[in-house]
């Protein structure tokens, strides 16, 4: 599914800026090891939206052009209250994207004769994501990376008959990992996406995975590579592959901006994409 797809890679970048904050602010939350008296309500309210731009023709014969713009309101407590580790972190955040469809896009190949009409034109509220992450950071001066386990759950808010969703709740697991070395960061992740079947369709759930790295140019920006796999949701489908350049920019301590560009590698993807991620950070104590 096409628009998941563009719904999984927003993510995939928002998880990664997490990461990047995290390596950011050191191993801990003193260089000296010793974690400050905090409350279990203390952390960082952050707000954030974007763009994201595609266009391509997805293995039909005409292009269809995605335009997907997601707000999101997230909470990163400095200390998860479950456990007695001192660095780890707990996120919870909730994304209600609008989506705009020109083209037949193939959003429901999988369900038999179905199709959108190719110039179709459809726009309105995309599915709302609600996912927890839980962030875990090694001690300082542990050779240990970075780790975040992320469970998220798509709910069927889009409208199916209008081709902007299946009408189905989506659940997806996945682990990401980092480690910086120097200015360099590489990451690793994989995951699984649970799908719900619409009535007469064929869709299965699908791995995917990443990898990548991001160099640290100032204290204020960073530019990186990022790689996207995901596994078809169908037979009669390919995997889609996808390379993402992206640059971050930490334009104070509150505010970042990370625009990026997309490159598609397979037939189920893009052909060309870009946009921008905005975040707003606001400190609780």
């Amino acid at each position: 599914m096409v628009v998941a797809t563009r719904a999984s890679q927003a993510t995939r970048l928002s998880l990664l800026l997490l990461l990047l904050v995290a390596l950011q602010a050191g191993a801990g939350p003193t260089q000296a090891g010793e974690a400050p008296e905090t409350r279990w309500w203390h952390g960082e309210l952050s707000l954030a939206s974007g763009l994201d731009f595609s266009s391509g023709d997805y293995d039909d014969l005409v292009d269809t052009e995605i335009w997907y713009v997601p707000v999101s309101v997230s909470y990163l407590f400095d200390s998860f209250p479950l456990t007695d580790y001192e660095w780890d972190r707990l996120e919870l955040k909730i994304t209600v994207p609008y989506i705009r469809i020109e083209g037949p896009g193939d959003f429901f190949f999988d369900r038999i004769g179905d199709l959108r009409l190719t110039e179709a034109q459809e726009e309105g509220l995309g599915d709302v994501v609600v996912r927890g992450t839980y962030l875990w950071l090694p001690a300082p001066r542990s050779p240990l990376p970075v780790i975040e386990l992320t469970g998220k759950v798509k709910l069927p808010t889009a409208d199916e008959e209008r081709g902007l969703g299946t009408g189905k709740t989506d659940y997806t697991l996945q682990l990401d990992v980092a480690r910086r070395f120097g200015e360099w960061t590489p990451f690793l992740g994989v995951g699984y996406r649970f799908v719900g079947r619409p009535p007469g369709s064929r869709l299965d759930g699908s791995w995917f995975a990443s990898a990548g790295a991001t160099y640290r140019i100032n204290e204020r920006v960073s530019a990186g590579l990022l790689y996207d796999w995901f596994g078809a949701a169908t037979p009669p489908r390919h995997d889609s592959h996808e390379v993402i350049p992206y640059v971050s920019l930490r334009l104070s301590d509150e505010l970042s901006v990370s625009p990026y560009l997309v490159a598609g590698l397979s037939g189920h993807t893009p052909d060309y994409g870009l946009g921008f991620s905005i975040r707003y950070r606001i400190p609780v104590r």
